[in-house]
């Protein structure tokens, strides 16, 4: 895998079952700032997942389903507020930096 060098800079710890043996990596990733950086299976629709939007600088954590009111596509990039930040299952912060966290929780607004 290819990594485009730029002035983003992410400190990640990653450490993973999902294979026979855990994999353990640490340190810098760099990327460029209009590409976002996803531990999971894509950054649109459902699915466990921790997304970075770098050119928003908004950050994603949880999990994405179709039991909710955006059916699944909260998290997609159109729906990601610019400096925003949610965790949580099926939460949305789609207003500029707006924050959501806990379950079904929706913030559409700026903050001030």
């Amino acid at each position: 895998m290819k990594l485009s060098y730029s002035l983003t800079t992410l400190l990640v710890l990653i450490t993973s079952a999902a294979y026979s043996q855990a994999l353990t990596f640490k340190g810098f990733i760099k990327v460029s700032e209009d590409q976002p950086v996803l531990f999971g299976a894509d950054t649109s629709g459902i699915g466990n997942k921790l997304i970075w939007y770098a050119k928003k600088g908004a950050f994603r954590a949880g999990n994405v389903s179709y039991f909710s009111l955006s059916s699944g596509q909260q998290w997609d990039s159109e729906n990601v507020g610019q400096y925003s930040f949610a965790v949580g299952e099926n939460t949305l912060a789609s207003g500029r930096g707006s924050s959501a966290m806990g379950y079904n929780t929706r913030v559409c607004g700026q903050s001030e």
